[in-house]
């Protein structure tokens, strides 16, 4: 994932950036988001967090399939300007967490406080995938990579 422009140069104006993604490497990119955003990819790239960049909010964008589709989810009752947006190890190394810590600041009176929501997508990770050893098979949840 990426946060860029398109044209003859780069701009990081929030107003002119949108998000990125590429499934192949890097071979090819689509836009996946107008506008300006902090991301935190997880789950071998399947579980992908971002919220708005530089404005309060209560909700986040979450997919759980490489940025094909979006759904939100409210996380506070406060709108928060999020900062950071990132993705916990599940402590197997496998690259399987769904576990995130969205970093923030608010506004409480005069001062500005800084803010930490954690998000547990655990209970909803997808099933084990099987029929590793016939990729495109009926049976199978595994595909052969091509460029």
């Amino acid at each position: 994932m990426a946060e860029g422009n398109l044209g003859k140069y780069l701009t990081l104006e929030s107003n002119s950036t949108n998000i990125y993604i590429s499934r192949d490497g890097g071979f090819s990119w689509e836009e996946v988001m107008k506008g300006s955003y902090v991301f935190g990819v997880s789950y071998h790239g399947s579980l992908i967090v971002m919220a708005g960049k530089g404005w309060e909010t209560n909700y986040i964008l979450f997919s759980w399939d490489l940025g094909l589709t979006w759904d939100t989810q409210k996380i506070s009752e406060t709108r928060i300007n999020i900062i950071e947006i990132l993705a916990l190890p599940s402590g197997n190394d496998n690259g399987t967490g769904a576990l995130f810590i969205l970093k923030g600041e608010s506004i409480v009176g005069y001062n500005k406080v800084g803010i930490l929501v954690s998000l547990d997508f655990t209970e909803l990770l997808p099933k084990t995938c099987s029929g590793r050893e016939n990729p495109e098979q009926a049976d199978s949840d595994y595909e052969y990579w091509r460029r």
